[in-house]
This record gives C-alpha cells, structure tokens and sequence, in this order.
C-alpha cells in the first residue's frame, strides 16, 4: 500500500511539490485517508511552494493524514525572519507561534498542500478547524505563508490567498495587530474583500464580490461552513463589525 509519505515523496519527485517530509506516527487508515492517498498520487496541479521541514515528531501533533502542528524549526525561522517577522524588537516570541501542515481542496477540486502559522494557543483548534473544513470539501484558492508574498497583504489578497500571522502593529498605536499576535486568519480574501466605511475595498480587486446579496463560491455569510466552525469555537468574524465589513477575517482573544 502506498503510504502518505511515499505519496508525498512520490508527488516531489515529479516536481509536483517541493517537500521534504518529516516521518510520523503510523495512523489508522480509514476510507477518507485512502481516498486522499489516491487522490494526492494522481493531483498534476502545480504547487507553488512549502518550506522544508525537519521537525522531530515528538514536537509535532498530528490531527490526521496531512494535518498537524509544531513548534518552527532553524528552516522556518530563518524563511520567515525579515519578511513576516521583524529581525529585532518583535513584541512575540518565535516560541509562541505554531506551523500548521494541512490539505484542502482549491476550486478547482484539486486536493493541495497548505501551511498556516499561527499563535500556538490556537493551533489545535485552527489545525482542527481545516480538517474539519477538508472532509467537507471546502474549497480554499491557496493557503501560504504571507512570506511567499514578500510579506505583502495586498499581493496575497489578490492571490485569494488564505493566510494567518504576519507581523504588523495597529496603525497609528505600539500594540500588536491581531494577525501580528497570530491570532487571526483571512479566508479566500479576494471573494472575501474588507470594505471601510468611506466604501475603499481590499483587495481592490475583490471589488465584484462586494455585494453579498450575490452567491458565487466562496462567499462567507452565517450560512458558510467556515463561518460555522470558527463561531462555534469562539471566534469573531469581521463580517459582524458595524465600523467596518471584513469578511475575510476571523480572530480570536486569548
């Protein structure tokens, strides 16, 4: 039997995705495992990219087949220090970020790899979250690291691209920004947009997606699965603000 690693080993070998993996525990394999195993052997779409990872697995928790979370490794720190991460006077410590490992589906119905950090209080959760968001087939255009974006919202925005941390503060204050503290996530942006009071869209690209009364793909509303699973574990969604509407974002206190 094809296992998931060798399928992973498989899938780089020809230069479908740039991935050295880790070992890890030997999993019960279900019908939906076996069904990813297959789906991932036979996936031609092109991945743009996925740090080289080295993390022990007695640092790593695994949820399932291709879903787990761990400290950053010596790679990770040195991909993101300077571009999501400020090289000095960060006010959150590297140790108190998590990297996530998952699948999803994109729109296309291919199932991709894609990687997350976020604030290691909610890593399970998050972790869980897009496990949970997998076996129902959501779709998710790509899930980067902001740092493939040379750490530029707009850009990953454009992209619909999902992602997590990225160091900023809030504007015009010295306190951190929620994706600053890894404690919140944009989901499809670009079908997703954030609209201000003054009516300015980001992405301006995301600009056809702004009337909600619409349905297309992807449209995050109280009636969206990811909507659901991250209210129902304590998260707030900026699509709820009256200052603003950030239908992209979700955060979370801790």
């Amino acid at each position: 039997m094809i296992t998931f690693k060798n399928t992973l080993k498989i899938i780089a070998a020809i230069s479908v995705f740039s991935l050295v993996s880790c070992s890890k525990p030997d999993m019960p394999k279900t019908e939906n495992s076996l069904s990813i195993e297959t789906n991932l052997q036979e996936q031609t779409t092109q991945q743009e990219h996925t740090a080289k990872e080295d993390i022990p697995d007695k640092e790593r928790t695994y949820i399932a087949d291709g879903f787990s979370f761990g400290p950053l490794n010596e790679t990770m720190i040195k991909r993101i220090t300077g571009v999501s991460y400020p090289k000095t006077g960060a006010k959150i410590s590297l140790d108190n970020l998590s990297y996530i490992r998952l699948l999803h589906y994109d729109f296309e119905g291919n199932i991709r790899q894609g990687e997350l950090i976020i604030n290691k209080a909610l890593a399970k959760e998050v972790t869980e979250i897009f496990y949970k968001l997998f076996l129902e087939k959501y779709p998710l255009a790509s899930v980067r690291l902001i740092d493939d974006f040379d750490a530029d919202d707009e850009a990953s925005m454009n992209a619909n691209n999902t992602s997590a941390f990225n160091y900023r503060l809030i504007s015009g204050s010295n306190k951190l920004s929620k994706h600053g503290s890894g404690t919140a996530i944009d989901i499809n942006p670009l079908y997703n947009p954030c609209i201000n009071k003054s009516g300015n869209v980001e992405p301006a690209s995301g600009k056809p997606y702004t009337d909600r009364s619409k349905t297309f793909a992807g449209k995050i509303d109280k009636n969206d699965l990811a909507y659901k699973l991250f209210k129902e574990a304590g998260w707030t969604w900026g699509g709820n603000w009256s200052s603003l509407k950030d239908y992209q974002h979700f955060e979370k206190d801790i």
